[in-house]
């Protein structure tokens, strides 16, 4: 199926959203696929660890602390760096379904701050343990990860010089792959 007639209903922001943003470089431009259980992590984790061809794979476990305001702090449990970075939403989130994966175009800002920069903010309101494995591809990174031992997430990050046509053509054959795994699995 083609893929402008698929991504119709989102496919005018998005490429709105890359040629003015994308070459900014703190801005993200990512897709979440939504509601995945521990069967379609499984799956995933499987399907991208077999591939060869990768130019990269990491992993990394870490510890989130989000503040008021929408500061992170990440601290890498292997290398103990510690980040400061305040996310911000740029525009408005923007779902939609593909069979029976629903995924999440989002553009958000991430700016680095200096550690120092938080001062007293008391507890922060959430915590989140992740591991996770990024799996880069040329212009592309997937991030495959499990969070507070009881959620799973799976991103397609668009990196430096990434296009819309090149994020779509990702979704597209990770959600058939999803799509076909959630088919045959019932």
């Amino acid at each position: 199926m083609d893929p402008d007639y698929l991504f119709a209903p989102v496919l005018p922001d998005l490429k709105r959203w890359f040629s003015s943003y994308a070459p900014l470089p703190t801005t993200e431009i990512e897709v979440s696929f939504k509601q995945l259980t521990k069967e379609d992590y499984d799956y995933l984790d499987h399907t991208l660890s077999a591939y060869d061809g990768w130019d990269e794979v990491k992993t990394s476990n870490t510890i989130d602390w989000t503040y008021k305001g929408s500061i992170r702090k990440t601290l890498d449990e292997v290398s103990g760096k510690v980040t400061l970075v305040e996310k911000r939403r740029i525009e408005p989130p923007m779902d939609m379904s593909l069979g029976d994966v629903t995924i999440r175009f989002q553009l958000k800002e991430e700016i680095p701050q200096p550690l120092g920069s938080l001062g007293p903010s008391g507890f922060p309101p959430s915590t989140r343990l992740k591991d996770r494995k990024t799996f880069i591809l040329g212009k592309v990174a997937y991030d495959l990860t499990f969070v507070n031992d009881t959620s799973y997430e799976f991103e397609i990050e668009c990196l430096d010089g990434c296009s819309a046509d090149e994020l779509i053509g990702h979704v597209l054959l990770m959600s058939n792959k999803l799509n076909l795994f959630r088919m045959n699995k019932s």
